[in-house]
């Protein structure tokens, strides 16, 4: 498994990452896996955007 952190520094030295969550469950198909959280979070992203 890929440490989480490390990808997480990894993207922030090479894109402006404006937006990162880590949930606690799910996989690599977070809408099919935990789509409530994942709306959730969309929905928080977008948010900001307005």
């Amino acid at each position: 498994m890929v440490n989480p952190t490390i990808s997480h520094r990894f993207a922030e030295r090479r894109y402006d990452v404006v937006h990162w969550t880590e949930f606690d469950r799910g996989g690599h198909f977070p809408a099919m896996e935990i789509p409530g959280p994942y709306v959730e979070d969309v929905r928080v992203f977008f948010r900001g955007l307005r």
